[in-house]
């Protein structure tokens, strides 16, 4: 519902920022830190076959935690686009979707542009 009220006040930009961050982290990690069998499955598998050995194990949680700065990374540039265009910054705001792209283009994501 806060996500729905961003996007009422300030526009889908920075709500759809939002709701990406929040896909990405919530189910999983709420599954992970209520102790599931479906959360102990993603943390100690992902979504691929078990790790055999200790570097595939730590190759998962490499991902597992590329995930979730790339979670909070889109959170804060939404929280930041949000103030910006809230206040009227359009300047800024202009230079963040330029450093959010930028990003997008370095990570190999030119598909999210103009989020």
């Amino acid at each position: 519902m806060r996500i729905e009220k961003i996007g009422h006040a300030i526009g889908a930009v920075p709500a759809s920022g939002f709701l990406g961050a929040y896909a990405l982290v919530y189910a999983d990690s709420s599954e992970i830190i209520h102790g599931s069998l479906f959360g102990i499955q993603l943390f100690y598998r992902g979504r691929a076959k078990p790790p055999e050995n200790v570097e595939e194990f730590r190759a998962l949680t490499a991902q597992h935690l590329e995930g979730i700065l790339f979670a909070a990374f889109l959170a804060l540039n939404s929280y930041l686009r949000a103030f910006c265009m809230h206040q009227k910054f359009s300047s800024l705001d202009d230079r963040l979707k330029r450093l959010f792209d930028e990003f997008m283009d370095v990570i190999g994501g030119t598909e999210a542009k103009g989020v």
